[in-house]
């Protein structure tokens, strides 16, 4: 029992505690309340409710396995919040793109990975993918940045 709050588990509860805290605030917003799909917060509202489904998992996963011994890794974890941090404080500022690019890098090498191609590659695909499914095919644009205008 003495190994149940592991830095997994503590990032599981604050994600559940995130996600359920977000859909709750979609509840108060006073453009909300437009009726079904046609609402702002439709996607969002699909999107937390995932998200809270995952957390729960990721902490029924977590709490099982706090039976074995294993060390504590904080670094990582402080790293991924303090540079989230810094990615909202970017994102308006550089752009949907380049902010989602350096978070990628970030969290890539500090949770162990070392491969150029491999952290090149995600970093460029996934939020180049993001934008182009946001931007050209559902048309919900997103922060664009003065470096990468063209996409």
């Amino acid at each position: 029992m003495k190994n149940l709050f592991r830095e997994r588990t503590a990032v599981s509860t604050v994600l559940l505690l995130l996600g359920i805290g977000l859909l709750l605030h979609t509840y108060t917003l006073g453009f909300a309340d437009l009726g079904g799909a046609f609402s702002s917060v439709f996607f969002p509202r699909i999107i937390l409710a995932a998200w809270i489904g995952l957390s729960v998992l990721s902490l029924v996963l977590d709490v099982i396995e706090s039976q074995k011994k294993a060390q504590a890794k904080w670094l990582p974890v402080l790293i991924i919040g303090t540079s989230l941090f810094l990615y909202i404080q970017l994102l308006p500022a550089i752009g949907f793109f380049a902010s989602s690019a350096l978070l990628c890098v970030v969290v890539l090498l500090s949770t162990g990975q070392r491969r150029v191609f491999d952290i090149v590659l995600f970093s460029t695909a996934i939020p180049g993918a993001l934008v182009g499914l946001f931007n050209h095919l559902l048309v919900m644009p997103l922060p664009v940045s003065p470096f990468f205008w063209w996409i």
